[in-house]
């Protein structure tokens, strides 16, 4: 009687560990799939823009799906959309008066997210390099 109790109760913990991982498999597989969905939206919007007035070929927006390579890339897809887009709207003679054409919001938003995944240790040199970057892109954005 005893023996088929102990046995229960080690079930029921693996039960649990399983179902704390599927449901971590789960929010990472969300997590994933808004994040393609994002990268289908950016490469949808440079195929608008005009080849001429493209700062980057729709096609490299993919490769912020590259692990370590992505916390510098996503700065870099910000700063190139926001002019690609810019560029577009002056070709076009459209009025662009007072827009930055999503910069702020990108760079702010990558940003908070590297202050998230930022662990405060001194040897962190990946995210150390993305802060000064988004800084000194911020620091354009302001001057300029």
């Amino acid at each position: 009687m005893f023996p088929q109790m102990v046995n229960n109760n080690n079930n029921n913990g693996d039960g649990a560990i399983f179902l704390l991982a599927m449901v971590g498999c789960g929010l990472l597989a969300a997590v994933l799939m808004i994040h393609i969905l994002h990268m289908i939206s950016l490469s949808r919007c440079l195929q608008q823009v005009r080849p001429r007035n493209r700062n980057m070929e729709p096609a490299h927006v993919w490769f912020s799906l590259i692990p370590i390579f992505n916390v510098v890339w996503v700065f870099i897809v910000v700063n190139r959309v926001a002019s690609s887009l810019r560029r577009e709207y002056r070709d076009r003679r459209w009025s662009s008066r007072g827009e930055d054409f999503g910069q702020t919001l990108g760079i702010t938003y990558y940003d908070q997210m590297m202050i998230i995944i930022d662990d405060r240790r001194s040897d962190n040199n990946i995210l150390f390099l993305s802060r000064c970057v988004s800084k000194g892109t911020h620091e354009n954005l302001v001057l300029a």
